[in-house]
């Protein structure tokens, strides 16, 4: 059984404001999993209630799924699908997917879980009435660092190289809310049509609406640790007399860990904190462009210091498996295991120009020989995922040539040098992928 709480009683606000099923539903053909009404409108924190988020089109149509089909797996949930398979649906692997996560890191819920669904109060059209119990919040798209396989979506530190080699009006954004850059009277790019939702009383009244019931909190960015907002919101669960009951998750480049924040979390029911690592030593700093290994690693151990108040946990660092990591992933675990902290990786699918996916299949062959000549939680998945997708129906060559292109480009504006700093990335590609001009 497929089961995920998500559907039920999670709710993603994205940088933009908009309502999402979830992060993981990339599939352009469901629209990114953006949450729509009746009248096909892009749902916003700023325009609908949570409860309606909660009732947006993609919502509905899995939790009906779920009750037709005995929670069988609906095809825009395909990205955790594809992990269980390459997991063996292990719930205790590192690897595990996100709805694993869910259940295993934080089962208790009063509303729905993998028992009671099709027994809870769901119209015919897959309505139902409740509020969110778990929220995905970015405060926008605030950023310390612009890392390769990121954009604006998420990085306002993309700005300038996203127009420097899309173009000046060059659309980005999830699903069909899209965003065009422009310069301000001082010459910067800025997202003019931006509304920070975050800091707005509309926002914060339904924050307050949800909060009676919520249990869980999943934040993320931009970088949340450097918004205003993502404090004022634990000041506001505190003094509500909730924090003891609400568990806090995080995925944040540990860029920003100082005794205050501590001192709030030590109110939570859970601190559970995965920081994103990418790489280590060498490569971390042209992976996470704007990035300093001796920052991170001595914030790696600052959060392990704060584990002594048995409610922070750093479970795990994390790393994106794409191109520019190919053949650095290993010394990344290794660093890991080293510190004696539980290491992730997460198979990019989404832009396709970044996941491995896209190579031909003589290139993911080539990969499974080179993680097979040694046993580790991480070469193991590795081969298992790349195995399953070595079907061409995953290849993609103008999304290989685009990555070789914006790659050639982030060198001229950042100094780098991709094909020496990946370590083997660009013999693998130009040895099986038919570049013309770009070889």
């Amino acid at each position: 059984m497929a089961f995920c709480r998500l559907p039920w009683q999670g709710l993603m606000i994205t940088p933009l404001g908009d309502f999402r099923l979830c992060a993981l539903t990339n599939g352009l053909n469901y629209n990114q999993g953006m949450s729509t009404d009746e009248d096909g409108k892009l749902m916003n924190i700023m325009t609908h209630s949570p409860n309606e988020g909660l009732n947006g089109k993609w919502h509905r149509e899995v939790r009906m799924n779920d009750v037709k089909t005995d929670g069988s797996w609906h095809d825009i949930c395909s990205c955790c699908r594809d992990r269980e398979i390459a997991t063996g649906s292990d719930i205790k692997h590192i690897a595990a997917s996100r709805r694993q996560s869910m259940e295993r890191r934080n089962p208790s819920t009063h509303i729905v879980d993998g028992n009671s669904y099709k027994d809870v109060k769901m119209d015919e059209n897959g309505y139902v009435d409740w509020m969110p119990t778990t929220l995905d919040i970015r405060f926008g798209n605030l950023c310390n660092m612009a890392c390769v396989q990121c954009g604006p979506n998420y990085s306002n530190k993309w700005y300038e190289d996203w127009v420097g080699f899309y173009g000046e009006n060059a659309p980005w954004g999830f699903g069909r809310s899209r965003q065009r850059l422009s310069r301000n009277e001082h010459n910067k790019l800025v997202n003019k049509q931006e509304v920070k939702w975050w800091e707005s009383d509309i926002w914060w009244e339904k924050f307050d609406q949800m909060l009676p019931t919520l249990e869980h909190i999943y934040l993320t960015g931009g970088e949340p640790m450097i918004v205003p907002a993502h404090d004022e919101m634990l000041d506001r669960i505190i003094a509500s007399g909730r924090a003891k009951d609400v568990y806090l998750d995080y995925d944040t480049n540990l860029s920003v860990i100082n005794t205050k924040l501590a001192k709030r979390w030590d109110h939570f029911k859970h601190v559970e904190i995965a920081g994103s690592i990418d790489a280590s030593e060498d490569n971390y700093e042209f992976v996470r462009h704007g990035g300093k290994w001796e920052t991170f690693d001595r914030n790696v151990t600052r959060i392990k210091e704060f584990e002594q108040n048995g409610v922070v946990r750093l479970y795990r660092l994390t790393s994106c498996m794409q191109p520019t990591t190919i053949f650095s992933i290993l010394q990344t675990e290794q660093y890991c295991m080293n510190k004696g902290i539980p290491f992730q990786i997460r198979f990019v699918d989404s832009p396709k120009m970044h996941s491995i996916m896209s190579l031909p299949k003589s290139a993911k062959e080539e990969i499974i020989e080179i993680y097979s000549k040694v046993d580790t939680v991480t070469s193991r998945l590795v081969v298992e995922w790349t195995a399953d997708h070595l079907d061409e129906k995953y290849e993609s060559p103008e999304d290989v040539k685009r990555y070789v292109r914006i790659m050639n480009y982030l060198d001229t504006s950042r100094g780098t040098d991709w094909k020496v700093q990946t370590k083997g990335t660009w013999e693998l590609i130009s040895k099986h992928c038919e570049l013309g001009e770009l070889k």
